[in-house]
């Protein structure tokens, strides 16, 4: 009988709330993978400007660490939100590190945002490249010359229109594009997957 009621039930409604649309994006393909979600992505600024977009009826609000305590201001109860935490892919991390010193480096962006995690990422895991500053896909074709590698949030079909895109095929022939993602990481995980858990047991009551 509760698996039949499980069946019955409707899907949670959780929001995805990130400052920027390239993680935000990730953040959603990575949660798709749960069953039974109606998500709701929302940008951090548009939020905090008309507080609305997050409607109450939300069951769940997803958010990273540093700006829960913004939304925890305009949502009525605080205990709908989830704050997780994020890494950059172990296998974006690898080819970081392998860059070579010296090496000509960009970084091409849909948000200068994403453009900076990537630059701070660049500073962690390969100090020895040159890491020129970020660059908005709109304005990319004159910028990757000279360069060896670039950065790109992966899947950048989404933020680039077809005349980038083939700017950045022409690039990938003869440089190395890496594509990046953050993740969730494994402990926020498993945390998100408690919190949805006992959701769903509570509307089976």
């Amino acid at each position: 009988k509760l698996q039949e009621r499980a069946a019955q039930q409707a899907n949670l409604k959780v929001a995805v709330v990130e400052c920027n649309p390239e993680i935000l994006s990730q953040l959603c393909d990575q949660l798709r993978g749960m069953d039974r979600l109606d998500l709701y992505a929302h940008i951090l600024d548009e939020v905090l400007a008309y507080p609305y977009k997050i409607a109450e009826d939300m069951d769940l609000v997803i958010t990273t660490q540093e700006h829960a305590e913004a939304l925890e201001k305009m949502i009525s109860s605080d205990r709908k939100i989830a704050k997780i935490a994020l890494s950059l892919r172990a296998d974006c991390i690898a080819r970081l590190v392998k860059l070579r010193a010296g090496e000509r480096v960009g970084i091409v962006c849909d948000s200068l945002r994403f453009g900076d995690l990537l630059t701070r990422a660049c500073g962690v895991f390969a100090p020895q490249a040159a890491v020129d500053r970020p660059c908005l896909f709109s304005s990319c074709a004159g910028y990757l010359a000279g360069k060896e590698a670039i950065l790109v949030p992966e899947n950048c079909e989404r933020y680039a229109d077809a005349d980038t895109i083939q700017v950045l095929r022409d690039f990938s022939a003869r440089g190395e594009m890496i594509p990046c993602v953050y993740q969730i990481d494994e402990g926020s995980f498993m945390y998100l997957e408690e919190r949805i858990e006992k959701l769903r047991n509570k509307e089976m009551l």
